[in-house]
């Protein structure tokens, strides 16, 4: 059948291509949109729907002007890669035609069969696409087998009455020799009669001979009569070994009785069943079909036995069953994928609430998991993933769900709760378990996890709130140190709610231009000029006024716009400080900070210098702002960004000195030029001899490794002389200015350079 259809499709597409070169013919327009067939033009470059016909917006539910705005990957359910892997197993079985999954508009999920065909329309090379539902009933192909298996019964009444009547005819002949040329006649046109019927019973004969379905003919009380080549094909049995015993010889036994039973009901009344069975090959081998059979029935009505058509569904169900993987579970590690992790999380809630009890959530993320790629490379970081996979499995329970959400992130679903102790022990043996040292390529290597956990009902009712709550706790966890875990708790929630509040209105500051440049002096102690300034970013809110960047940057790494916040950041400061350079005899340089984010994925050499050039600003006019904790990670990419930028002349300096790890060794390893103390500190020197000896320490170490130290938070005249004392060259707080906009930084620099 299936080459029949096929062989249909062909014959369309030429016929309503050929009709296009004929003038008098019907156009293409109305060929294609009249046709009840389901027909579409794809751009197979873009998966643009380049023109539909009736049948298929009727098919698909959206009105014609939704669906050629639509590509194909909006209905296609399978992803690019299922896509190919689709057509190779297509190609790899043989079959002219693919299998997929379409999405209606009305939110139904239909498996098609769509048969393409290149052909250039006016120029443009498009795919000439059918569509076929193949879970259509196919009534009318069953009644074509009932006819052709009776076909031979029919033939033979009808010969029978053929011989009858020669018989009669020769009797005719030998009573009277006036009746010879009536009977000739007579014997003429029944010759002819009977030759046509022989063909039509040879033609019926070719028919079920050569069919690709197997078809099995039994009596009234349920024997085989015959079967065709086909039969004989799937199941392995020959008609001498079959003739005779009842079909019972094909069952599988993955069905019971009753299913037969109601086959046979439903045989009964409705001469007609039509469905999907699991049969036994003579091999023993185990296979499903598409089954029909249809109650035979002579003139008289009395039934004279059952005809049944079938077709071998095996690579069919595979191909199903290999979407249905696709769909559901993750290709690397074979967990649940986040859509069948939710499914299982809204069932575990149903039940749940009907039984009174509790599901728990676990979201966890690993740490540090992109140390292991970038040093151990992706296929070993695949490996470490799939270990943690097999080692959530062995910790839970065969009715729990484990899924991995793509990354290094996992959820562990745990339902039919009844005391929340239980949580916490699983959690603990996870955490446990996951930190131990994986073996890996001759490699050992180390993770942990961080966890977050949340609670039905009493954190959310609904599996997205359940969800965001348990990724809030996660990050919570990771804030405590990694390696651990956090249940949520309300006061996450409002937490949560602001932070998304706020990364909303970050994302509209950027596109609003919300966002503002102060300045703040440095002052050399030694002259009393200003000989640089830090920029600083401000948030104007509309509603919340100015909003300090420990508010914001923070947020901005995490989601990704630190990125264009930075580099923006930079030009106007390096636009500013042109301006100083282009009217001051004594202009400042500028000092920006930035962030690990950038160094990890933007090229700030490159970036700094087309900056540079491009406000015509000499590089030694810009000083760059880190922290301690981009040294930390020792990353070769990053080495090599501060190296370009120190072979630049570009200053570079250490920012919030003494709050991190403060490491002789890094000051040593990179190309550092600048210490500024951090205002913690300073703050206290003047009260406390501890922190006044670690800034006199700072200063001395930084002055022996030959480099600049600025004070950062100097608000008093105390503090001020104290660093005096300890030779510090470079000062910046209140004291001199707070941060100011560009226009009144400009009067400041007037107005020091009258002294």
């Amino acid at each position: 059948m299936l080459r029949k259809n096929y062989l249909f499709i062909c014959l369309t597409f030429c016929l309503i291509t050929s009709v296009t070169n004929v003038s008098a013919a019907p156009s293409f327009r109305d060929i294609f949109e009249k046709h009840n067939i389901v027909m579409m033009l794809i751009d197979p470059v873009t998966g643009e729907i380049v023109d539909v016909n009736s049948a298929a917006s009727k098919f698909y539910k959206y009105p014609h002007d939704v669906l050629v705005n639509m590509k194909i990957q909006q209905i296609n359910q399978l992803s690019p890669e299922q896509v190919a892997n689709e057509r190779q197993l297509a190609k790899e079985e043989g079959r002219n035609f693919f299998i997929f999954r379409h999405a209606l508009g009305n939110g139904d999920t239909r498996t098609v069969e769509v048969h393409s065909v290149p052909h250039n329309f006016d120029g443009r090379i498009l795919l000439f696409s059918i569509i076929r539902d193949i879970s259509e009933q196919r009534e009318l192909q069953q009644h074509l087998w009932h006819y052709q298996a009776r076909l031979e019964d029919i033939v033979e009444q009808q010969t029978r009455v053929i011989e009858d009547k020669a018989r009669q005819t020769v009797y005719v002949m030998g009573t009277s020799i006036a009746a010879l040329l009536i009977v000739i006649i007579i014997l003429v046109l029944v010759m002819n009669k009977r030759r046509k019927d022989e063909k039509q019973l040879r033609l019926a004969s070719s028919v079920f001979e050569t069919a690709t379905e197997g078809v099995m003919v039994t009596d009234r009380e349920n024997k085989i009569q015959t079967v065709n080549r086909a039969f004989t094909e799937i199941t392995g049995y020959e008609l001498d070994e079959v003739k005779g015993t009842t079909p019972d010889i094909l069952k599988s036994g993955l069905h019971d009785q009753n299913f037969y039973e109601e086959i046979y009901h439903r045989l009964n009344a409705n001469e007609f069943w039509e469905g999907e069975i699991w049969n036994k090959r003579k091999s023993g081998e185990v296979y499903p079909e598409r089954l029909t059979i249809s109650v035979l029935r002579d003139k008289k009505g009395f039934k004279e036995g059952y005809v049944a058509i079938f077709s071998d569904i095996t690579k069919r169900k595979e191909a199903e069953a290999h979407i249905q993987r696709q769909a559901n579970y993750d290709n690397l590690t074979n967990l649940a994928n986040r859509s069948l992790f939710m499914d299982h999380l809204a069932c575990a809630i149903y039940r749940a609430e009907r039984d009174q009890k509790r599901v728990a959530l676990l979201f966890m993320d690993l740490d540090r998991f992109k140390n292991i790629n970038d040093t151990l490379g992706h296929s070993t970081g695949d490996e470490l993933l799939v270990e943690v996979a097999t080692r959530l499995l062995s910790l839970t329970r065969n009715y729990d769900t484990c899924a991995r959400f793509g990354g290094d992130e996992f959820a562990i679903l745990l339902p039919d709760i009844s005391d929340v102790r239980h949580v916490e022990e699983v959690v603990a043996k996870i955490l446990k378990r996951v930190s131990e040292p994986y073996e890996l390529h001759g490699h050992d290597a180390f993770v942990s996890a961080s966890i977050g956990v949340t609670i039905y009902p009493e954190d959310g009712a609904t599996p997205q709130n359940l969800f965001r709550n348990a990724d809030s706790a996660m990050y919570r966890a990771k804030e405590k140190g990694r390696n651990a875990f956090q249940f949520f708790t309300h006061e996450m929630d409002l937490e949560a709610q602001k932070r998304r509040e706020l990364e909303n209105a970050l994302y509209l500051a950027l596109e609003k231009s919300q966002f503002m440049v102060n300045y703040q002096p440095i002052i050399s102690l030694e002259t009393g000029r200003v000989t640089n300034c830090e920029a600083l970013i401000r948030w104007n809110h509309p509603q919340k006024g100015i909003i300090p960047p420990s508010d914001f940057i923070p947020l901005a790494e995490e989601v990704g716009l630190i990125l264009p916040i930075g580099e923006w950041v930079l030009r106007e400061a390096c636009k500013e400080a042109a301006m100083w350079h282009n009217s001051l005899k004594n202009p400042p340089a500028i000092s920006v900070n930035f962030s690990i984010r950038q160094f990890q994925r933007v090229n700030i050499p490159m970036l700094v210098s087309e900056v540079m050039s491009e406000h015509n600003l000499p590089t030694n006019c810009l000083t760059i702002e880190i922290t301690e904790n981009l040294l930390i990670d020792d990353d070769k990419t990053t080495m090599e960004q501060l190296r370009l930028l120190s072979e630049m002349g570009v200053g570079l300096s250490i920012d919030d000195f003494g709050t991190g790890y403060s490491s002789l060794s890094y000051l040593k390893k990179f190309p550092i030029s600048v210490l500024k103390v951090d205002r913690a500190f300073i703050k206290d020197m003047s009260d406390d001899p501890e922190d006044a000896a670690l800034v006199h320490a700072i200063i001395s170490m930084a002055k022996s490794l030959k480099l600049k130290v600025v004070a950062e938070g100097v608000e008093t005249i105390q503090q001020l002389e104290m660093l005096k004392e300890n030779a510090c060259e470079y000062v910046q707080g209140y004291y001199y200015s707070k941060p100011l906009n560009s226009t009144d930084f400009n009067g400041y620099l007037k107005k020091m350079a009258e002294f």
